[in-house]
């Protein structure tokens, strides 16, 4: 058990050091860093939770998720998909991680899991995509 707090205190910090040193807060609502797949499933949110149809290429599970904000707000803003996105790729890659020690330790010793679900945690490419209104993240712990 205590594994899994190491593993949470340990992401947590390690996330709020890369979005720090890379600078993240001054460029995550730029709209030229905005992927045009990020606007995409902004739109597709839009449609499926104002028009009631579904996105003709995005699929209809991350127009439900990232959408979510649409329930209790009237109008909600690019920025606030955004957030939304992030807080959900953050869980969704916090889960991940604990999954991953959790099937590894179902295999391996508990310190062997702890340390190979430690390299998942640093990789830089699994942290990068918490930024970004994409799928991968919730495609990785689904």
């Amino acid at each position: 058990m205590r594994h899994y707090f190491r593993l949470i205190i340990i992401a947590i910090f390690f996330l709020l050091c890369f979005s720090f040193f890379l600078g993240y807060a001054s460029c995550i609502f730029d709209d030229t860093y905005l992927l045009s797949d990020a606007h995409n499933y902004i739109d597709a949110a839009n449609m499926l939770y104002d028009h009631a149809c579904p996105h003709p290429t995005r699929p209809i599970g991350i127009a439900l998720l990232l959408g979510l904000p649409k329930l209790f707000l009237e109008k909600v803003s690019n920025n606030q998909y955004i957030i939304f996105s992030i807080c959900l790729n953050t869980v969704a890659w916090l889960a991940t991680i604990l999954l991953l020690y959790k099937t590894l330790s179902l295999f391996l010793s508990s310190k062997t899991s702890y340390y190979l679900s430690l390299v998942y945690l640093f990789s830089i490419g699994s942290v990068s995509n918490l930024f970004l209104v994409m799928t991968e993240t919730l495609s990785t712990f689904f």
